[in-house]
């Protein structure tokens, strides 16, 4: 062999190992390098022809030399060759397993392909459903809502009937409790007024033997003091009588001491004297002890008078006052009872007021409907004036129950047939009248009615 070609083959020998240790690490890479290897086996024949052509030229001197370098190159390219037998056999182990992740890969894709088309059509046909279901349900609405409205149609008709029904029964159970009302508050407002009446006749009464008693009390006391005074002039004129009568006694006993003849001379004038002789001094101390209980006695009785005519003025001075506060407290209901007969008729306006402009309204909405039927050619000719002639007929129904409202109300102590078969007069005063109830007038006082009196 040449020694060049022995010289060429280390150094391509040292290169190719260089490259297949450093192959070796990296066999992702591997695949990849295929035509670079090719490439390199090629040059390699291709220097070893030279080298085989510039051996004949060189010598038969470096025979020797280069036999030993040609062994070790050639079990550099033997090992070589079995590393990159190795090398081929491991790549083509991998190739078969990227051969079959590449089919199972392909099958994958054409699975999954298979699947997005069984998912499109399967969407297809649920879009379809939907749409046909919603078509479906569509229609139905469609039918639902027009048997709503029929049915709405005769619920509102309905409706209307009942309603005007209810507002004609609840026109009039208004007018019965109006006229109920009023015979309520007339009959509470006569009660009442007869009842201040009577306590004012009472309290006048009262006040009248009040003074009476009171002139009597003074005449008691001044006829008293002239007893007093009679009992007492009586008494001093006793007394004197008595005094002289003593004296004439006394003398009388001197001249008896002094004159026993002369002892029944004074029995025979003294006998029609009430004093006796012999006990005269007792008799006349009995008498006047008699007298002074007497004026006890009177006294006591003047007394006992005073204290009963003072808590009899005391009773009729509490009676008044009880008197008073109760027509008072009668005033002040009668007072309520007219402010909640204001606030009631003030009501009843009001809600008058609102059914006349509801009733307005829709009379003043039917004629716009019957102008607009007579100018417009169509079948609501026939059909307005009975609508408008129904409005006018229940407005003036409503009219006249309004003003019956307000009639003249039945008094409470008639018997129920009449008030069952009363038909109320309808009077002539319009129905917007704010002021249908008369406010009664208040009870005049008693401190009023005594001036007037006076």
């Amino acid at each position: 062999m040449d020694p060049a070609l022995g010289a060429a083959s280390p150094m391509s020998g040292g290169n190719s190992q260089s490259s297949g240790l450093a192959a070796l690490p990296k066999r992702d890479e591997i695949p990849s390098s295929r035509s670079s290897m090719a490439d390199s086996a090629s040059e390699m024949s291709e220097s070893d022809t030279d080298a085989m052509s510039l051996s004949g030229i060189s010598g038969f001197s470096d025979y020797n030399r280069g036999s030993t370098r040609q062994r070790t190159i050639i079990e550099e390219q033997a090992t070589r060759i079995n590393t990159m037998s190795q090398e081929n056999r491991v790549m083509k182990i991998e190739i078969d397993k990227y051969k079959i992740q590449v089919g199972t890969l392909q099958e994958e894709i054409r699975r999954l392909r298979q699947a997005s088309v069984n998912i499109q059509a399967r969407a297809e046909q649920e879009e379809e459903y939907i749409s046909n279901t919603l078509l479906k349900k569509i229609e139905e609405l469609k039918k639902e809502k027009e048997t709503l409205a029929n049915y709405y149609e005769k619920e509102e008709e309905f409706l209307t009937n009942q309603l005007s029904k209810k507002l004609n029964h609840l026109r009039h159970e208004k007018c019965n409790l109006e006229r109920t009302l009023e015979r309520e508050q007339e009959y509470q407002v006569n009660k009442l007024m007869k009842r201040i009446e009577r306590m004012e006749r009472e309290a006048q009464t009262k006040h009248t033997s009040l003074d009476q008693l009171r002139r009597e009390k003074v005449e008691l006391e001044n006829t008293l003091e002239r007893e007093q005074e009679a009992l007492v002039n009586r008494l001093w004129k006793k007394l004197e009588r008595l005094e002289t009568e003593k004296k004439h006694l006394q003398t009388k006993i001197n001249e008896k001491h002094s004159s026993g003849s002369h002892v029944e001379h004074p029995s025979r004038d003294i006998a029609p004297r009430p004093v006796v002789k012999n006990d005269n001094a007792e008799k006349v101390e009995a008498h006047v002890k008699h007298l002074k209980r007497e004026v006890d006695r009177l006294r006591k009785q003047l007394f006992q008078s005073t204290h009963e005519s003072s808590a009899q003025m005391r009773s009729m001075e509490t009676e008044e006052r009880q008197l008073r506060e109760k027509n008072m407290h009668l005033q002040r209901k009668l007072q309520q009872e007219i402010e909640r007969r204001e606030a009631l008729s003030r009501h009843l306006s009001e809600s008058e007021s609102s059914l006349e402009l509801e009733t307005d309204e829709r009379y003043f909405q039917n004629d716009l409907a019957f102008n607009r039927g007579r100018h417009s050619p169509g079948p609501y000719s026939s059909i307005h004036p009975a609508t408008v002639s129904s409005v006018s007929s229940s407005s003036s129904g409503f009219a006249q129950a309004s003003s019956s409202a307000f009639t003249t109300p039945v008094s409470p102590y008639r018997s129920n047939n009449q008030q069952n078969n009363a038909i109320p007069q309808r009077s002539s005063r319009s129905v917007t009248t704010p002021d249908r109830f008369v406010k009664p007038s208040p009870p005049p006082s008693p401190g009023q009615q005594r001036l007037k009196d006076y």
